[in-house]
């Protein structure tokens, strides 16, 4: 096996928006649509070579990470997984009160209660556009795999972004 196939797909995936986002602002302008159901047939020709676009959760999640990565344009992937980040974007420390983490608190909630992988874009939509907004880097790979195999997996992936969120994470 060649070097290429040692490289999960996620992380190939990432690596290909990085390139063309910085190269091409029409591919760009495409890819930050590729999260809304009205808009994201635009950024197909770009998916459509990395998932079966007839899966609707495969298509929906690739269309995520691309929107994201477009919108915030950053020079690499992120290191900080998912809890983590959203930690981070509302700066949770030890010494701030309840009030103070609550809105946080209130996303991860809410992403926790996720049924599908479906569902869980849908919420991740606003949860990453305010991580983009704060300039805080989350791993974009690390996400994409969660996603695919949250509908097998979502119990693990769940408590594995509830751990990173409170702090215990690796």
């Amino acid at each position: 096996m060649g070097e290429e196939s040692q490289v999960k797909r996620e992380d190939r995936f990432v690596q290909f928006v990085l390139e063309i986002i910085k190269r091409d602002k029409g591919a760009r302008a495409s890819l930050r649509r590729a999260d809304h159901e009205t808009t994201e047939y635009q950024s197909w020709e770009y998916l459509a070579r990395w998932c079966d676009l007839q899966k609707e959760g495969e298509r929906r999640a690739f269309g995520l990470i691309a929107a994201s990565l477009a919108r915030g344009v950053p020079e690499k992937d992120g290191k900080l997984g998912l809890g983590q980040a959203i930690a981070s974007a509302y700066t949770l420390q030890q010494d701030r009160t309840e009030e103070h983490n609550a809105p946080a608190k209130a996303r991860l909630r809410r992403l926790l209660s996720c049924k599908s992988s479906e569902e869980a874009v849908l919420v991740l939509r606003s949860i990453l556009k305010l991580l983009d907004s704060r300039g805080v880097l989350v791993n974009h790979a690390a996400l994409l795999g969660n996603l695919l195999f949250f509908d097998t997996f979502a119990d693990r992936i769940k408590t594995g972004w509830a751990q990173e969120f409170y702090g215990r994470g690796e």
